[in-house]
């Protein structure tokens, strides 16, 4: 097996476009191994693919990641901030802990954080991060996600937030559904730099890149 890679931006040293079986894929390196991403497994990846035009994620780079169920995008993520950057993970679901727990000892920069999204006043987190990755498939969370946005991420520090299409794209007569009452809130916070369909593997899922102000 041979690959072949170049890096996808300047900054990123651990995320490439790599030949493997004679395809052009996108892969992720920590110390010892290549990992493929598989673009209908990990919404990072499906996002690159699709024109993401900032990738934020790079060495070095603090990421608090809340998810509901637990892809291999944290995998990826733990290998793009390499052995100095941290990744903060936030799960309630006990069968993502189990599967979580094993991670963290092979993965020395991954910490789990066990609060409640409700409660995001009482996480147990000491610093301001670099990156905030949510992705969650009930839009009720986002007052939840704006809440930690505003505690945690640094001041010009990206938001990756993937919520459900049917319930943030235009509609067919232009408009958005709920009146566009997310929309507002998320600039009340943030710049919208780009919003992703991510439908060609993930049918309902659309990823919002913002910076917050």
């Amino acid at each position: 097996m041979i690959f072949f890679y170049c890096t996808l931006n300047r900054n990123s040293d651990n995320i490439f476009w790599i030949s493997h079986n004679d395809k052009n894929v996108l892969a992720t390196k920590n110390q010892n191994n290549y990992n493929i991403c598989k673009p209908y497994e990990n919404k990072l990846a499906a996002s690159i693919i699709n024109g993401l035009e900032i990738f934020p994620i790079i060495q070095n780079s603090t990421i608090l990641v809340l998810e509901d169920s637990f892809t291999e995008s944290v995998l990826h993520m733990s290998n793009m901030i390499g052995e100095n950057g941290k990744c903060f993970l936030l799960s309630e679901s006990n069968s993502a802990k189990k599967h979580l727990t094993k991670l963290v000892k092979t993965s020395p920069n991954i910490s789990l954080i066990s609060n409640s999204i409700t409660k995001p006043e009482n996480f147990t987190l000491s610093t301001e991060v670099d990156i905030l990755y949510v992705d969650v498939v009930n839009t009720d969370l986002i007052e939840n996600t704006l809440k930690i946005s505003e505690l945690y991420l640094r001041s010009s520090g990206y938001l990756l937030l993937i919520l459900p299409t049917n319930e943030t794209s235009v509609l067919k007569d232009g408009s958005y559904p709920n009146e566009n009452i997310f929309r507002k809130k998320l600039k009340n916070q943030h710049e919208i730099i780009q919003e992703i369909n991510l439908t060609d593997f993930f049918k309902n899922s659309t990823l919002f890149l913002c910076k917050k102000k």
